[in-house]
Formats: structure tokens, sequence, C-alpha cells
């Protein structure tokens, strides 16, 4: 398994931290705490689900109600779709890269979760 996304820092106990260490440090923890608001987010799951549709289940149609994000460290975000099982894991890492390009998570884990909508 690749975890291209995490900043690899490769510290020296003789040299300590260097300044680009310390940027690259700041850099992820800036990222790991970031917020996205509910809009911008929806606005990305739309055009996303529109360039590329999510596959029925049980023949049904799916489809995401909507988007939000719930916390930082690491930044989650919730969908709500009418079956949370039916998300297929290619879906999933789809729109993983899509909230990775758009919002600038390069360097941290982001963490989606599916819930069924109410």
């Amino acid at each position: 398994m690749s975890v291209c996304y995490i900043a690899l820092v490769l510290i020296d106990a003789e040299e300590g931290i260097t300044e680009q260490d310390a940027k690259i440090a700041g850099l992820s923890y800036e990222q790991y705490t970031k917020r996205v608001d509910t809009s911008p987010l929806n606005d990305l799951v739309e055009r996303s689900v529109r360039k590329n549709p999510m596959a029925r289940f049980q023949n049904r149609s799916m489809s995401i109600s909507y988007a939000t994000q719930t916390g930082i460290k690491p930044p989650t975000f919730i969908f709500f779709v009418p079956h949370a099982k039916g998300v297929h894991f290619s879906y999933e890492r789809y729109l993983m890269n899509a909230i990775r390009s758009e919002f600038g998570f390069d360097k941290v884990p982001i963490k989606l979760i599916f819930r069924k909508k109410r």
C-alpha cells in the first residue's frame, strides 16, 4: 500500500531540524487542521458526480445528497447517500482524490464516511 500523501522528513541527530523541515512540518499541520466550508465541498461533489456518476446498488440509483466536513486531525468528511454500503471503494478513492486536489490536502490523510440519509 502506498501513502504518497504523507510528507516524510528525515532528521539527523547531529544536524537537527533544518528550515526546510520546519516549513514542511508547518504546511502539514496547516493542512491537518484545515476546514472546508460546506458550500464549496458540495459544489465539488456535484461536479464530480456529474463527471463520473455513481454505480447502481441493488438495482437502485445512488447519489450523494450532501457532504460536510465534521472534523479535523485528520480532516473528516461525511457524505449522505441512500445506502452507505453501496459506495464502491474505487468511487470513495475518486472522491478522496478530488478533495485532495481541489482543497490542497496533499500532505495529510483524510477520512471519508458514508452515512445513510434520513
